[in-house]
Order: C-alpha cells, then sequence, then structure tokens
C-alpha cells in the first residue's frame, strides 16, 4: 500500500506511482514477524484526495500486467469503505482493518529510526 495525502494525483504523480507498483511486485520482501519470503498480490495506491482520470488511466496502463492486481482509492472511496465498514458491522471487515492498521503502525515503527538517521 501507498498512501498519499495530495489534493489531487496529477498525471507525473501517477508515473512514480506506476514504477513504485511495478517494483513492489517484483521484489520479494521478508515478513517481520515470520521472517518468511513473499511476494505481494496486490498494490493499493491511496490518495485522501482526488485521483485525476489521465493520471489512472496513465497508471493501470503502465502496470500492464499487474493492472488486475492494482486498485487506486481516492478520498470519495475511502468516505465510501468507512460508511460500509459502519453500517455492516461485519466482524471480519473490522478485523481487516485492524489488522491493516497493525501492520502499517509495525512497519512505520520500523521504518522511524531509519528515517532519523536520513535527517
Amino acid at each position: 500500500m501507498q498512501a498519499k495525502v495530495e489534493e489531487s494525483i496529477s498525471l507525473e504523480m501517477a508515473d512514480a506511482l506506476a514504477v513504485d507498483a511495478i517494483q513492489a511486485f517484483a521484489v520479494p520482501f521478508e515478513h517481520p514477524s515470520s521472517h518468511q519470503t513473499h511476494r505481494i498480490a496486490t498494490f493499493v495506491a491511496v490518495n485522501a484526495g482526488t485521483v485525476t482520470e489521465p493520471a489512472r488511466t496513465f497508471f493501470f496502463n503502465a502496470v500492464a500486467a499487474h493492472a488486475g492486481s492494482c486498485r487506486i482509492l481516492d478520498g470519495k472511496d475511502l468516505l465510501g469503505l468507512d460508511r460500509f465498514a459502519f453500517l455492516s458491522e461485519g466482524r471480519a471487515v473490522a478485523e481487516t482493518l485492524d489488522g491493516l492498521l497493525i501492520e502499517a503502525n509495525f512497519n512505520r515503527n520500523i521504518l522511524a529510526p531509519i528515517i532519523e538517521s536520513f535527517d
């Protein structure tokens, strides 16, 4: 997952996002808890703002073979997902979102010292 807080994802930003997606599919990673090697199955790009239609079109054309395994969510999509999770009151949705939150926080904690060393 790659999360952004931009007013709008433009065509130029979509190019960099496509490169990130292609690299994510190409490079295996070691799970921090299990230490097993994995490859991602889905790349999700999330932006709190909007994503222009030319940016979406370019992104999915640029990732070509991986297009079916990529998702782009913008602010409207996030609001819809939030409402869906609230209205459905399904444990599966809540557990999935909790799991993503735990994983994101774990990854952020691991990266914090690395980022500080660059500063």
